[in-house]
């Protein structure tokens, strides 16, 4: 059946998509953003096709340019989790959590999984961390209906974490991020319970994983969050990866293109 990311090889879809919004629009953020946008389109699509045990609900491109986060919006897949995932993302700015992308980026991890009522024994992971969320002691809940930008600001600010009450799975898991900080630590803490209680409200969720480029030193960076019912393998995650990549390289082949015409101008 081959890979994900051969069927995209093969059918050059990124570059097609590419070659109908550049370069008629001017090389910006926001038009940058449309073209990511568009290829994660065709990516959950066809993942969705090709992976149906998964049962794969949701994919959301994170694009970082100048050390700023911004999320797509509008993707395919399940509206509430589209809905969710923009909510939590403003917590970023309050500077209450740690967004799980800012390690990943940091330490070139290849990649973190989150679970939540899965065997984590189903699959070997080498290359990318895994936390079990069911080991995070709570008693927060939240209401599925009420999420929204303003209610998670609140829920998350008042959150009252107890640095005595952290097992070792979580120091663990800290220590791989590279998260060591007293106040990181707490913001970790914050962003774990987040995620747990977005997993028990979007019934059937159990694996968020976030997917890092496989693409270094490129002039923005881009990473995948995939959130399905059932876990995908480590090998079908490096996949993704270098399906990031070929979404990234039509760009970064126009970036150096405008580049080097713009060398030879100020020669002329």
């Amino acid at each position: 059946m081959g890979s994900l990311s051969r069927s995209f090889k093969i059918s050059n879809k990124f570059q097609n998509e590419f070659e109908i919004l550049f370069p008629n629009k001017p090389f910006t953020k926001e038009y940058i953003l449309q073209y990511i946008t568009a290829c994660t389109n065709h990516v959950f699509k066809q993942a969705a096709k090709k992976f149906p045990d998964h049962k794969l609900k949701y994919i959301n491109p994170i694009f970082v340019i100048d050390k700023m986060i911004y999320p797509a919006s509008n993707l395919a897949g399940d509206h509430n989790i589209n809905r969710s995932v923009l909510a939590a993302f403003h917590l970023v700015a309050t500077n209450e959590i740690i967004p799980i992308s800012q390690p990943i980026r940091q330490n070139k991890l290849k990649g973190i999984c989150l679970f939540s009522g899965s065997d984590l024994l189903s699959h070997t992971y080498n290359t990318f961390k895994t936390f079990n969320l069911d080991l995070i002691v709570s008693n927060e809940d939240i209401i599925a209906d009420d999420i929204d930008e303003k209610y998670l600001v609140e829920k998350v600010s008042r959150m009252d974490i107890d640095l005595e009450n952290l097992n070792q799975n979580f120091h663990a898991f800290s220590r791989e991020l590279q998260i060591n900080a007293t106040e990181d630590i707490v913001k970790l803490k914050k962003t774990l319970v987040l995620y747990q209680l977005l997993a028990k409200a979007l019934n059937g969720t159990t694996s968020i994983s976030f997917v890092n480029s496989t693409q270094q030193n490129s002039f923005f960076h881009c990473l995948l969050t995939l959130i399905s019912e059932q876990p995908f393998k480590e090998s079908e995650l490096l996949d993704f990866a270098t399906v990031l990549e070929l979404m990234s390289q039509p760009l970064e082949n126009y970036k150096n293109a405008i580049h080097a015409a713009s060398k030879v101008k100020r020669h002329l």
